[in-house]
């Protein structure tokens, strides 16, 4: 399978995960709150960010190996085999997140005695999560092997599978009255058949990637990785700080009652904030061994059309979202929770220089620009998270929705696309030029979407899907000139032709 076709199969398949999940989740929230109560829901709630801070312990080791996979498949050609460095990089890497392991179990037994007395219930089942989240912790390397040798595909697949079956063993538990420890065990579940998917595969499919023995790592060696791997854990702590902070300052600014209009009013922009980025996360590994190749300019070429994918894709979800929030909202939940059409424009500004931020950090990501974008998130976090306490104080959520747009704008975006204009060899000129004939039309179609939110409030089910069908069409026929322009349309063309040859084989 070609590059091209292994990124485009690893998207859809994200995006076809993206889309069960979240259909999935809109109807398991009020499940919960019927079946285990507001409170035993919000205590199963606290549990995510909690394992997301202790996911952070292993330094970034994780994330730096599925780059250096791809270096070395790139350096050999795309042959994992011809790679005599891979079984040695693994079983480093490996021994490595093995000497991880008892830190992340001292972490995780403190978090578990020092849960506040009010949280008891969660107790026993969240032992049973962090439990499973210390037997995991070293076989999600195997993970990471796939996704540099890009068998994207198949980690797709496994994805959806692995969700779904997690997803009915919690709903079958809570419904025969096990309550959060059904949640907890459902969860164990799908990292177990996950994981041990990922094992296998590796083992029978890329078992030369596997060194025979444990290779001697030594103290210098060690340290030289954890502290590249540093700058992606101080990246990741800045995001996981931005991603709540708003909603921090809104309820201490304005009142925990005001949390829930403004969440609420920010749902849609949050259920499809990762379809965007999921086409990066799947072309990272393929950037990586471009890099490794040597191939500057062909690296410029890719590099703008993806930017120029993820805009295309940001720009659909925000007129979308202009168009038909108010509806959704009064279809949901309520007229009352709906938060204003102003606050929902700013929301989606900030989504949209967000995924053009992701797609930027994703590119020099892959040229190892861990520190550039650590610097930058944290810098911008700080901004961020100022501008959003003196912006909501004075404006309210119009405040709150716009403060995120102003740091990117001032402190991220400018360096990373320096960055990327010198290992590209592209004038940042060039960069930004490729980017307006998509920047105008999108204008206008925001202007038209507004006007269409003050006129029509599509607030029934129905009426939400002609509404989207027909944003979509629009958005697509104004925008069809752009994707099949270069360089982007050299990647489109050619699946549009299958797609095509296809239809025409089955007519």
């Amino acid at each position: 399978m070609s590059r091209t076709r292994r990124v485009v199969a690893g998207a859809a398949l994200g995006y076809a995960n993206m889309a069960v999940t979240t259909l999935a989740g809109l109807w398991f929230t009020p499940f919960l709150l019927r079946h285990i109560g507001q409170q035993s829901f919000g205590l199963w709630a606290v549990s995510a960010p909690i394992l997301s801070y202790l996911g952070l312990i292993d330094f970034g080791v994780i994330s730096l190996f599925q780059r250096e996979v791809a270096h070395l498949l790139g350096a050999a050609g795309g042959d994992f085999r011809a790679s005599p460095g891979l079984p040695i990089a693994t079983g480093k890497v490996f021994r490595l997140v093995l000497w991880q392991v008892p830190a992340l179990c001292a972490a995780a037994t403190t978090v578990w005695l020092c849960l506040p007395k009010d949280w008891e219930p969660l107790r026993g089942p969240f032992g049973i999560v962090l439990a499973s989240l210390v037997v995991f912790f070293p076989v999600r390397i195997s993970h990471a092997l796939l996704m540099g040798l890009q068998d994207l595909a198949f980690i797709g697949k496994l994805n959806i599978l692995a969700w779904l079956a997690g997803f009915v063993i919690g709903v079958v538990l809570v419904l025969l009255g096990h309550g959060l420890y059904g949640l907890a065990i459902s969860w164990s579940a799908s990292q177990l058949i996950a994981n041990t998917a990922y094992c296998l595969r590796v083992f029978f499919r890329f078992r030369d990637t596997l060194p025979r023995h444990l290779p001697r790592l030594s103290r210098t060696e060690a340290m030289e990785r954890l502290g590249r791997g540093f700058w992606i854990v101080i990246t990741q702590l800045a995001s996981a700080v931005m991603s709540g902070g708003d909603v921090l300052v809104v309820g201490a600014s304005l009142g925990p009652a005001a949390v829930a209009p403004y969440t609420i009013t920010d749902k849609l922009v949050t259920m499809f904030y990762n379809i965007p980025q999921q086409l990066m996360a799947s072309a990272q590994p393929a950037l990586s061994e471009l890099k490794a190749r040597g191939d500057r300019q062909k690296l410029g070429v890719v590099c703008t059309a993806l930017t120029q994918a993820v805009l295309q894709v940001s720009g659909l979800i925000a007129c979308l979202v202009i168009v038909v929030d108010q509806g959704f909202v009064d279809w949901w939940v309520g007229k009352a929770q709906f938060a204003g059409n102003s606050v929902v424009v700013l929301l989606v500004a900030g989504m949209l220089l967000s995924h053009w931020t992701t797609s930027t950090i994703y590119t020099i990501f892959s040229f190892g620009y861990e520190r550039l974008i650590s610097i930058t998130s944290i810098v911008n976090g700080i901004l961020t998270l100022g501008l959003t306490i003196l912006l909501t104080r004075r404006f309210g959520f119009a405040g709150a929705a716009a403060a995120s747009s102003v740091g990117l704008l001032v402190v991220a975006l400018p360096p990373h696309l320096v960055a990327i204009s010198r290992q590209t060899a592209t004038a940042k000129r060039v960069l930004l030029g490729a980017l307006w004939p998509w920047a105008w039309r999108f204008g206008l179609l925001v202007v038209c979407a507004v006007m269409a939110a003050r006129l029509w409030i599509p607030d029934s089910f129905f009426k939400l899907a002609v509404t989207s069908v027909a944003v979509t069409i629009v958005y697509a026929g104004t925008m069809f000139p752009v994707v099949m322009s270069e360089p982007l349309g050299s990647y489109v063309r050619p699946r549009i032709a299958v797609l095509q040859q296809r239809l025409a084989k089955k007519g």
